[in-house]
């Protein structure tokens, strides 16, 4: 498409420099609304009340490294944040055409004009103490008010886009784009008043004046050309603009958004409204939308590098838009058809606000006959009977002057504001539309229909990509006068890939091979014992003996006691715990006494004990690994040989961050703590040796099994295995992806001490995996976390007298939580899953750096979602082949099964150890008064960490 004399080009063969620097904003443009002890008593302090000396001494060892850290801390003012350059494709093996949901952008060059948007709405007489004003544009923005800035921007350039042909993109925000300049002696101010309009009345309500501001862009250029994007795509992270491929993905939302088809609730999510909606119990529903983004991708010979689309199916749940009084009878009385509230007598009233407010509090709401919403705060403790509003009559005989009735035994829901609190009865309330429902508020059934629901087959998820891709009239079918005003065109057809598909690793067991076995729940103690006693068969075939074994009835009140008189009879012994079961809440309770008792336990399910024989082979492998053995070798390809683990000379380290639910708006407005923390997760390859205990659990009672201290046949040196990872969490401040750098140095000390005793040597490799990012956290990672790396292997260096010590670094970033789906089409047309070993790495990856799509796994249900890779840092200078084979090797180093896990052991074992720490915080504060508090009354995070990790205690090796 050539439109007004510009010519068309193609991106890779004329680039236009940036007219201005852009400097970098993730949200320039928002296109979206948008103890070590044996006791758990009452406090922190009788936890570590008989671990003093151990604590002491780990306290003592952590205060020398923050000494070495003060001296020998390495500045990262003035570092490079370059990424590495993109490697060649590697090698084809096996050729496979895959299939994508990329689809590329035709552009033809125009220039762009950018504008800043304030919308106010004003209500009261101006210069009144009952004069408000709200700036739309400012706060978090949700769908509610998003659909009032896109109507207010319509309104207010509709009459003069009838004087003079243009296009616009709104972001539902502050920014503004046009296809021309605008005259802003007519537009630089717009009033418009509700009572002229009857759809501004429904919104806003009578007589409020509503002023729209459209003035030049101050923060970034004011214009630019849609083909300038050599800002975009450079290796320098500090240079990087994302503002180009922002504009594309503002662009494409357009119709989806004019069109009342979709609405916008998070960065490049779209949902539909009316089609297709599940709906679930307790009022909420599944919504079905998008997760669309904008990327540069290499292009094939043809097409060269290109702005590319990439869009996925996505499905949400979303509360129903309806009266509270529905949405609480709904969840007082589920699955109960026309479901109401019964009356709220005595102990009823605090069943009900304990079923409802969880969930009620954090709702958006709007009261009937008033425009403006409110979030609720909770429920009152009292019945409306007894409550009133300040001064006011009491509630009940307030809204009946105004022709209400009320129920007296219903409570009210709590709104808190600087004024005072607020009391409204649940018949005037309404919940807003458009509420996600976050994962903290969603029920383990609904969960379950969620999951069940966004796990489909590839060919529907194919099917619905193309099905949104039209519905967004994005694909060519219709005219899209948006799109052509701009000079963008989409490819009809999504991008095909010549993939390559890598053979596996090869698996090695040891001619003394061991595996351990644990058991599970319930009822039957025939099964129990059977388990038992195959159990023990197993593993003293597989080479272990055991000292000293047995089983027993626990009452469920009773575990922490069992355990805690075993680990004192057996003092300094290793000793292994097995508890069986099918209760999440047991499994959490065993974790955290690992964690103080410094004793390994293994949780299996009773439904696993009593079909057994399929699954003792993986219920032993899991036991030797827990118990720090090491079922089998993987051999990777021979790329990856010369500098794989069995080297002893490399050292790969994983960590990921895990975190709590957000802070509520009010919560942080009132300036509360927070005492949900975020946990790190750190993974490495190092080697343990591995002690042993059983449990099993009854709906009424538990079977303890136990295994004091006994000993293993192998035949490598346990303390020197370099293929077996280990790991450990910390906490720190709740809602932070960086990680403070003083954990990572000293994690990373740490880490270097252990492989120094262990190996009697240093790692001449490190690789350090990272997962949980986003491409706009890439710059964080570097010059934030890598530095910190850097410091700790500096410290340890120093303080060892190595001062030529520099190990080479290769940083690799895993990512699953993307929208790339992949596909392959059989010669009858099917759609399928890739197969395991299926690698991309060339015209749909990135221009700036090395990326790899590599599918290690075999997908068992649904469709695949393809690991992505970006490599930032590669000091050893890895080929592309051997990149390739040794991340895949990594996949199949998981030791209770031999196939492939989805992601490399490190950062899969990671994300565990996350998991691990977010859970044991969990139960044990729910076991303790208070938790320990810094002078300024925030959480003491790092003495949390050294009451829960396993760093410097028995369990780490």
């Amino acid at each position: 498409m050539v439109g007004r004399g510009h010519p068309k080009r193609h991106l890779n063969k004329q680039n236009l420099d940036i007219s201005r620097h852009i400097e970098e904003s993730p949200n320039a443009f928002n296109s979206s609304i948008h103890s070590r002890n044996l006791g758990s008593q009452n406090n922190f302090n009788s936890i570590q009340s008989n671990s003093n000396s151990a604590s002491r001494n780990v306290l003592s060892h952590l205060s020398h490294v923050e000494n070495i850290q003060q001296n020998a801390r390495i500045s990262s003012v003035g570092s490079q944040c370059t990424i590495f350059p993109r490697l060649p494709p590697a090698k084809i093996q096996q050729k496979v055409i895959v299939k994508t949901n990329v689809y590329a952008l035709e552009i033809t060059d125009r220039i762009v004009y950018r504008y800043d948007v304030r919308i106010e709405a004003c209500s009261g007489k101006p210069h009144t103490a009952n004069a408000t004003k709200i700036d739309l544009c400012r706060g978090k923005q949700d769908p509610y008010r998003a659909k009032k800035c896109m109507l207010l921007i319509d309104m207010a350039l509709r009459r003069y886009r009838q004087l003079n042909e243009f296009a616009y993109a709104y972001d539902l925000s502050s920014t503004l784009f046009t296809n021309q300049p605008l005259d802003l002696k007519e537009v630089s101010e717009i009033t418009l008043w509700s009572s002229n309009v009857q759809e501004l009345q429904q919104m806003f309500g009578g007589n409020v004046r509503i002023s729209i501001h459209i003035s030049e862009c101050r923060e970034y250029a004011r214009s630019f050309h849609t083909t300038d994007f050599n800002s975009s795509i450079t290796p320098n992270l500090l240079a990087q603009d994302h503002s180009l491929r922002q504009f594309y993905e503002i662009l494409t939302n357009q119709h989806g958004l004019r069109s009342g088809l979709y609405f916008s609730f998070g960065y490049g999510r779209l949902y539909q409204e009316k089609d297709n909606n599940i709906k679930l119990k307790n009022g909420v529903k599944i919504l079905t939308g998008v997760d669309k983004s904008v990327r540069f991708v290499e292009g094939n010979q043809s097409t060269g590098l290109v702005p590319a689309l990439v869009l996925d199916e996505k499905k949400t749940p979303f509360f129903n838009e309806e009266t509270l009084m529905n949405f609480a009878a709904e969840m007082y009385t589920p699955g109960v058809p026309n479901p109401s509230i019964p009356n709220l007598n005595g102990k009823k009233f605090h069943d009900f606000i304990h079923c409802t407010e969880p969930t009620i509090k954090g709702l958006r709401l709007l009261r009937s006959n008033n425009t403006k919403t409110f979030t609720a705060n909770g429920l009152s403790k009292q019945p409306v009977m007894y409550l009133r509003n300040g001064r006011m009559p009491p509630l009940v005989e307030a809204y009946k002057r105004l022709g209400i009735n009320i129920r007296p035994d219903l409570p009210a829901v709590v709104l808190k504001s600087r004024s005072g609190i607020g009391f409204f009865p649940f018949e005037i309330l309404y919940v807003t539309p458009n509420q996600k429902v976050p994962d903290s508020k969603l029920r383990p059934d609904q969960r379950l229909t969620v999951m069940k629901n966004s796990v489909v087959a590839p060919h529907i998820r194919h099917d619905e990509i193309e099905r949104h891709m039209e519905a967004l009239n994005l694909s060519e079918s219709t005219f899209n006068p948006i799109l052509a005003s701009f000079g963008i065109r989409i490819s009809k057809s999504p991008m095909m890939v010549e993939a390559n598909r890598r053979i596996p690793p090869q698996i090695s067991y040891s001619p003394k091979c061991f595996i351990n076995v644990a058991p599970d729940k319930d009822c039957n103690e025939n099964v129990i014992t059977n388990f038992f006693h195959s159990l023990c068969s197993t593993a003293e075939k597989r080479g272990i003996t055991f000292n000293k074994k047995f089983k027993k009835k626990v009452c469920p009140n009773e575990l922490e006691a069992n355990i805690k008189k075993v680990v004192m009879e057996s003092s300094g012994e290793k000793n292994f715990f097995m508890y069986v079961d099918d209760q999440q809440y047991t499994h959490d309770q065993l974790k955290l006494y690992e964690a103080l008792y410094q004793v390994v336990t293994q949780h299996v399910k009773y439904s696993t004990v009593r079909n057994v024989s399929h699954s003792l082979e993986n219920i032993v492998n899991k036991m030797n690994v827990k118990n720090f053995g090491h079922n089998y070798h993987t051999v990777p390809e021979n790329y990856a040989i010369k500098r794989w683990l069995s080297t002893g000379n490399t050292l790969v380290i994983g960590y990921d961050v895990c975190h709590p639910e957000p802070q509520s708006a009010v919560e942080r407005r009132l300036n509360l703590i927070s005492t949900q923390p975020s946990v790190i997760g750190v993974s490495f390859s190092m080697i343990f040796f591995f002690f042993t205990h059983l449990l099993i659990k009854n709906e009424y009672f538990r079977y303890l099994l136990c295994n004091l201290f006994f000993y293993f046949n192998f035949s490598f040196n346990a303390a020197k295995e370099p293929e077996t990872f280990i790991g450990d969490y910390a906490f720190h401040e709740p809602r932070q992806e960086q990680v403070t750098s003083s954990i990572l140095e000293g994690r990373m000390f740490h880490i270097l001490k252990l492989f120094h005793e262990m190996r009697s040597k240093l790692p001449t490799l490190i690789i350090i995996t990272r997962d949980g990012v986003s491409e706009g956290q890439h710059k964080m990672v570097m010059v934030d976390e890598l530095e910190a790396l850097r410091a700790g292997i500096q410290n340890y260096a120093d303080f060892y007298k190595k001062p030529k010590y520099k190990p080479k670094i290769v940083l690799l970033i895993a990512v699953k939580r993307h929208n790339k789906r992949f596909f392959i089409e059989t010669k009858k047309g099917e759609i399928q899953n890739c197969l395991p070993g299926t690698v991309i790495d060339h015209t749909i990856t990135r221009v700036d750096a090395t990326e790899i799509f590599m599918q290690s796994h075999k997908v068992i249900k649904g469709t695949g979602k393809i690991p992505a890779y970006t490599i930032l840092v590669n000091e050893a200078n890895m080929e592309m082949d051997e990149l390739q084979a040794f991340i895949n090797a990594l996949c199949y180093n998981h030791q209770i099964i031999t196939s492939a896990v989805s992601l490399p052991e490190p950062i899969y074992q990671a994300d565990e150890w996350a998991k691990r720490g977010r859970n044991n915080f969990r139960t044990i504060k729910q076991k303790l008064d208070k938790l320990p508090r810094k002078p300024n009354g925030k959480v003491d995070w790092d003495e949390v960490t050294n009451k829960l990790c396993y760093m410097d205690r028995r369990m780490e090796g």
